[in-house]
């Protein structure tokens, strides 16, 4: 599949956007029904080929437009030398942290949205061979109070295909530049292992009020431990994550235990 051509006079009907906090690279269409992204570079960006199986994969993938706001169409804007894609405008998608601060009176309901999001993340990593990659609160939007579906899909990864893109949490949690390169490729980024990792740090921070960002790896293992206040399985589950020579990160929905610290 080929690129459709915009051209500049189809161009000026865009409308810029700051949707979900992004770098203005989103643009909405005249009737406001999908968003076209911008990416990269046409002539300089080195990866090109890649981000475009990936794309194409998919657009003609359609049994993931249940999971994912997935591309429809991918185009070249000549006049800007960029590449990008046109996907659905998700209205009233509320993205995971805001959402999560709205509900925060009902642990349970949040618990369940957390435990839908871990499965489809393994219906992502076994079904279809994707890696999110960049799993993160603004990548996840929230539709009719209790739907999660991802969004941001460019930086996914499968087999063949490197993401460049690492979760924020992951990252701040990891110190990843203290890492070699190879510590960062295999935890930080194309693994299922990242992904489960950085949605249980969303669920530590947002809904436990854990210190995940300000206190790393191991450091932050001992400071759950010394918490008599959290369960065994919460301390378990740390260990696993402060340790990045061990790739079993556990699937959120696949443990077992209560929404709340024990009192």
């Amino acid at each position: 599949m080929g690129y459709r051509i915009i051209g500049k006079s189809e161009w000026k009907c865009l409308k810029p956007t700051l949707l979900g906090g992004t770098d203005g690279s989103l643009y909405l269409s005249p009737n406001e029904d999908k968003i076209l992204k911008l990416l990269y570079n046409f002539a300089l960006y080195h990866g090109i080929e890649g981000k475009k199986v990936l794309l194409n994969y998919l657009i003609n993938e359609k049994s993931l437009k249940t999971l994912a706001a997935i591309p429809e169409e991918l185009v070249l804007v000549p006049h800007k030398n960029r590449i990008g894609f046109w996907m659905p405008y998700l209205k009233n998608g509320i993205q995971l942290d805001e959402w999560t601060k709205q509900n925060s009176g009902n642990p349970e309901k949040v618990l369940k949205v957390y435990q839908r999001i871990s499965k489809i993340l393994k219906e992502l990593h076994e079904q279809y061979g994707i890696i999110v990659s960049d799993c993160y609160y603004t990548n996840i939007l929230i539709l009719n109070d209790e739907v999660p579906i991802f969004v941001d899909v460019d930086s996914w990864s499968m087999d063949g295909i490197i993401s460049y893109t690492t979760s924020n949490i992951l990252a701040a949690f990891s110190k990843k530049q203290f890492w070699n390169r190879y510590q960062q490729s295999i935890y930080l980024r194309n693994s299922k292992d990242a992904d489960n990792a950085a949605l249980w740090l969303m669920y530590l921070e947002s809904v436990l009020h854990l210190p995940v960002r300000k206190i790393f790896l191991k450091k932050f293992s001992g400071y759950v431990e010394k918490r008599e206040d959290i369960e065994p399985i919460i301390k378990e589950i740390v260990k696993q994550i402060s340790v990045p020579e061990i790739f079993e990160i556990p699937y959120f929905h696949e443990v077992s235990f209560q929404y709340k610290l024990q009192k």
